[in-house]
């Protein structure tokens, strides 16, 4: 599926680059899921929390199996953020330049920190914050991508 999106994804940054406009890729923020399997459908053990919500399993892998509170730190392993690590290898294999013209958002490392932030007790897992300035530095990050992206566009226009 992933050969697809990334395919969509470059042809649609060529278009928006013909317009003068950008795209801004976010990084899927880390998961915090209390499952202790794999991307794999793999058991890890019961200290290493993968993130990877399994719906086929969902009886067998259902939070409550694990005590404890509903989410956890995940692992920073390719099991944890495996969204991210296959979406950036299918960016490089399908056009290793994509950076010059597509700005990609960090979101992963900086959400793992918030496995503990609920706006309730036992729910709302993606922990979509109410908070002022949690999303600062996300703020940063289009900041200093939409000028790099923009840098990079002043130059190409200068040699044509």
């Amino acid at each position: 599926m992933v050969t697809g999106v990334v395919k969509g994804i470059l042809a649609s940054a060529k278009i928006a680059l013909k317009h003068n406009s950008m795209v801004l890729l976010l990084e899927a923020p880390a998961q915090h899921f209390v499952y202790n399997i794999n991307a794999k459908g793999v058991k890890n053990s019961s200290t290493e929390f993968s993130g990877v919500y399994d719906p086929l399993h969902r009886r067998r892998f259902h939070r409550t199996y694990i005590p404890g509170p509903c989410c956890q730190p995940t692992n920073n392993t390719e099991s944890g953020n495996f969204r991210n690590i296959v979406l950036l290898k299918e960016l490089h294999a399908q056009d290793p330049n994509w950076k010059d013209y597509i700005g990609w958002l960090p979101f992963y490392d900086f959400s793992q920190m918030s496995y503990n932030n609920h706006v309730d007790t036992n729910g709302d897992c993606t922990h979509f914050q109410y908070q002022p300035y949690f999303y600062d530095p996300l703020y940063l990050a289009i900041e200093m991508e939409v000028s790099r992206l923009d840098h990079l566009r002043q130059i190409l226009e200068q040699k044509q």
